[in-house]
């Protein structure tokens, strides 16, 4: 009972500010031509950039900052690999085996993919079996290419940089 309930208290926070990250507030209706498109260019320019200072080299900086940190790295010409370990990322069934919500990490994770098309990502989820392994092409307006495979507690992540 007491997973249960933790698991849809994180579910509405996750929800919370997913739905809360899209929002932006224009009460301003006497603005002249001129500034609308400056301030709706602004927008623009907003929506594809975010911090990176959680970044500790140029392949980190291609996306916003994970939702976890520890992450075992290796470097390889135009390509980085990221592993991490001992995630929460079981699948919470109901009495008939149906998936009514996902591990505590798990859902951090899909509400991080969910994010990224604000800032100008393309996500395809390209593969799985439910409950076992997750997949997702991700690719940046530049053309490079991230890879991320959720399985068994572990998160893949592969980027390469074009």
């Amino acid at each position: 009972m007491k997973k249960t309930l933790a698991f849809i208290l994180a579910a509405v926070l996750a929800v919370s500010l997913v739905a809360c990250g899209g929002e932006s507030e224009n009460n301003d209706d006497n603005v002249n031509t001129n500034s609308e498109v400056s301030v709706t260019d602004d927008k623009k320019a907003d929506e594809n950039t975010f911090d990176t200072s959680w970044a500790s080299n140029e392949f980190e900086a291609l996306l916003p900052q994970l939702p976890f940190t520890g992450w075992e790295t290796e470097m390889n010409g135009n390509t980085y690999k990221m592993e991490l370990g001992g995630l929460k990322t079981e699948t919470l069934t109901d009495s008939e085996g149906k998936t009514i919500g996902y591990g505590e990490d798990k859902a951090a994770l899909i509400s991080y993919l969910d994010s990224l098309s604000s800032y100008g990502f393309t996500v395809e989820e390209t593969g799985g079996i439910e409950g076992y392994v997750y997949e997702w092409s991700v690719k940046d307006a530049n053309g490079n290419e991230i890879e991320i495979t959720c399985a068994e507690g572990y998160c893949w992540i592969e980027i390469v940089k074009k």
